[in-house]
């Protein structure tokens, strides 16, 4: 997967919680993709019973409709496929402004898609794209919608968004789908969202306080591109088979083939946990020998119940070469480190598993104590490719 661009971030826009009627907007060349590659990429989001909109007009006039308009300022996310002659027309031009207005003005999510063109042809309208923006110039004779448009150009050029590149495209587009659906699921409140609890939990209650600790097997997460269907990425192990990884609670754990995307996140009702409690969440993985691509922090976060967004994410170090000691042997030079880089650093328990701290959160008393948590950890900003994570599970302990 190659993702370019840093100066937007389309999995941390805080926006209102809002009723969209359509997932997607496609914005597109049609003579350029609307045959192949977008006929393939709308079938695909459909079969994800992803809603979305596409207009089948082939050609059409200069203005845009109120309807269209209002299309997309109903769209949750509005993917921007740009092709070699997308920026000969002004019917795609005008409504990238619109979308890059709902983007400003509604927190709206855009994905550039770029297809068959490189991000720094479309920033600078260099190249076959730049021959085709420079036509519709010679043709309009109009500066001041021409610097509009290319300020637009410049603006959806450096967001962050997949390239097609030399790739296999049914590969590309199901790389696309996997983040519309996953991008989907992360802004859906999770009073709306239906995660039903499974069976691969473990919980152990303290002799002492009767409170309860939980902890989710690998299983029970939502690991991005881990489902089984794509082994390429990540790789279902019997934990009883592995003679160079820790014991396990339970019967399976997920090897990291190789991502570049790594996206995890858990749940659990809190009815079930101990009421009027602080707890810690943890997540609990491995490293197996070879492993690479951790030297980057990632992003751990909580949050709760119908909101949108947790608290603000964390920066947590998941590489156990920066830290392999239990609590107890840290140093004060190793927490001023870790305070100077605003992060956390993992540990090593006493079952052989690293542990890193995703957050803190309290439940309420057995009346209100109703909803959910959620758990997130993810890398979706760098981007270099990692292998070697083995994911254990994510614990809920009292603190």
């Amino acid at each position: 997967m190659a993702i370019h661009g840093a100066s937007s971030s389309f999995l941390d826009s805080s926006c209102s919680i809002r009723l969209w009627n359509h997932d997607v907007f496609l914005n597109f060349r049609g003579e350029d993709v609307r045959r192949k590659f977008l006929s393939h990429l709308y079938h695909g989001l459909d079969k994800r019973k992803i809603n979305t909109y596409i207009d089948k007009n082939l050609e059409r006039g200069e203005e845009i409709s109120a309807a269209l308009f209002k299309a997309i300022e109903e769209s949750r996310i509005s993917i921007v496929v740009l092709s070699k002659n997308y920026a000969e027309s002004r019917w795609c031009l005008n409504e990238l402004l619109k979308i890059l207005d709902c983007k400003q003005t509604m927190k709206q999510i855009v994905l550039p898609i770029f297809y068959g063109v490189d991000p720094s042809e479309v920033r600078h309208q260099k190249g076959d794209f730049g021959k085709s923006f420079d036509k519709l110039g010679d043709q309009l004779k109009d500066n001041v919608k021409m610097l509009k448009w290319k300020a637009a150009l410049e603006e959806v050029a450096n967001l962050s968004g997949f390239e097609l590149g030399n790739r296999d495209e049914s590969e590309f587009i199901q790389e696309i789908i996997q983040w519309v659906d996953s991008t989907i699921a992360y802004h859906t409140p999770l009073s709306v969202a239906k995660y039903p609890m499974g069976k691969e939990v473990s919980v152990q209650i303290d002799e002492l306080s009767g409170k309860k600790s939980f902890m989710l097997a690998a299983r029970e997460l939502t690991i991005i591109w881990g489902s089984g269907e794509t082994p390429q990425y990540w790789e279902w192990i019997p934990s009883t088979e592995s003679p160079v990884l820790p014991k396990s609670r339970f019967s399976e754990v997920a090897l990291l083939r190789k991502v570049s995307w790594l996206d995890i996140k858990g749940r659990i009702e809190t009815k079930i946990l101990s009421p009027k409690t602080k707890y810690g969440a943890y997540f609990i993985y491995s490293m197996v020998d070879g492993f690479y691509g951790f030297h980057n922090p990632v992003k751990v976060s909580i949050r709760l119940g119908n909101e949108v967004e947790g608290g603000d994410a964390i920066n947590a170090y998941l590489n156990p070469r920066m830290w392999s000691g239990t609590q107890e042997q840290r140093s004060n030079e190793e927490l001023l480190l870790i305070k100077r880089q605003d992060g956390r650093l993992p540990i090593k328990r006493e079952d052989m598993w690293m542990e890193i701290e995703i957050g803190e959160f309290f439940t309420g008393s057995h009346v209100d104590n109703r909803g959910e948590v959620e758990m997130c950890l993810k890398e979706v900003q760098v981007l270099h490719e990692k292998s070697g994570l083995v994911v254990h599970g994510i614990e809920l302990r009292p603190k």
